[in-house]
């Protein structure tokens, strides 16, 4: 199995349109390795019986409880784990959504139009700057009945809402640790944000019209100027640019700096504007799980697939791998050769 995974690994850096291909004998794209390895005949045997699970065991398609990620449980359970048994993250982390693009028909199928692939399968992550991913879940519909969130959630936090309520399941092992959260406006809210606070961890993120507390929706500020009312610890800002942002923090203050130069750029008139603080530190931590995602993309092994849970499972070992990469970079001075890129 381990020639296994590493041949469907491998797939992902050289890319064929078919799998019979790289077992060809045609000199134009013949790739000995795989051959040299596993025959052809015994990888799409395997690759046609892999399974994660004891499919006689699995609960019945009519079973109102049943599972909907049976198929994976063992891979996801054991990853959870893992990734947060081995390393401490930073102290500021981001929570977002990443989607592994999936268009056949599935319960839980998510459409997102600002994410490249827009149709797909939606996992929410909890993400260093680095693009070490510390934890993740498979969201499974709305009405899952294996869903583990709600009975984990601390007692005081029972009246939250879906979007609350997986920003303190994420952000659970590091509540009173002084850690700070950021995080897009699906997820922000007052509630949310005073209630990190009272539990030692600070937020950042952005903030939707619509739930901004009318004094600030009614401020007019002038081009590269920004208006802030602050309650105890939260701060809600406005700042103009080419369209009004909200800001939500008990991080920040108002204060406007200059924001840092993009690199191998001059400093254009637009980014020598004075920024509001929050908003430039949003901006910079904020892109670790789109990172992480952006660099698997070129390297993916989740090659079209009638299963879906086949093409997931994929998408999962190579998060791994590149956690285990980050790893490996962030200790390389302990061994005696240099860091790879990935």
């Amino acid at each position: 199995m381990r020639q296994f995974i590493g041949l469907v690994l491998l797939m992902g850096i050289i890319h064929k349109p078919v799998i019979e291909m790289y077992w060809s004998t045609d000199p134009l794209y013949a790739t000995p390795l795989f051959s040299a390895v596993m025959q052809r005949n015994r990888f799409c045997l395997l690759l046609k019986f892999f399974h994660l699970n004891d499919n006689s065991q699995e609960p019945s398609r009519e079973d109102p409880n049943r599972d909907r990620l049976y198929k994976l449980r063992p891979l996801i359970d054991h990853l959870f784990e893992a990734f947060q048994t081995v390393y401490t993250p930073g102290p500021s982390v981001a929570i977002d959504e990443s989607l592994v693009m999936w268009k056949g028909r599935l319960h839980f199928r998510q459409y997102i139009p600002l994410k490249r692939a827009r149709f797909g399968i939606k996992l929410f992550c909890l993400a260093e700057d680095s693009g070490y991913i510390y934890r993740f879940r498979v969201y499974a519909g709305k009405q899952d009945p294996a869903n583990t969130m709600t009975s984990a959630m601390p007692p005081d936090c029972a009246d939250f809402n879906k979007t609350e309520q997986v920003v303190v399941y994420m952000a659970l092992p590091l509540l009173d640790k002084g850690h700070t959260l950021f995080m897009d406006n699906w997820f922000s809210s007052c509630r949310l944000f005073d209630y990190l606070h009272h539990r030692q961890t600070t937020a950042s993120g952005t903030m939707r019209s619509n739930r901004v507390p009318l004094p600030v929706r009614q401020s007019a500020p002038e081009v590269g100027q920004s208006v802030a009312f602050r309650s105890g610890p939260l701060l809600c800002l406005k700042y103009k640019d080419k369209k009004d942002k909200y800001m939500l923090s008990t991080y920040h203050s108002e204060e406007m700096v200059k924001p840092p130069r993009s690199r191998g750029r001059p400093t254009s008139e637009a980014e020598a504007k004075l920024k509001p603080q929050c908003i430039v530190d949003y901006n910079s931590n904020m892109g670790s799980i789109d990172r992480q995602d952006a660099i698997i993309q070129p390297y993916s092994a989740a090659r079209k697939s009638m299963k879906w849970y086949r093409k997931l499972s994929f998408h999962l070992l190579q998060m791994a791998l590149l956690n285990s990469h980050i790893l490996y970079v962030e200790n390389w001075w302990h061994q005696d050769i240099p860091p790879v890129q990935p």
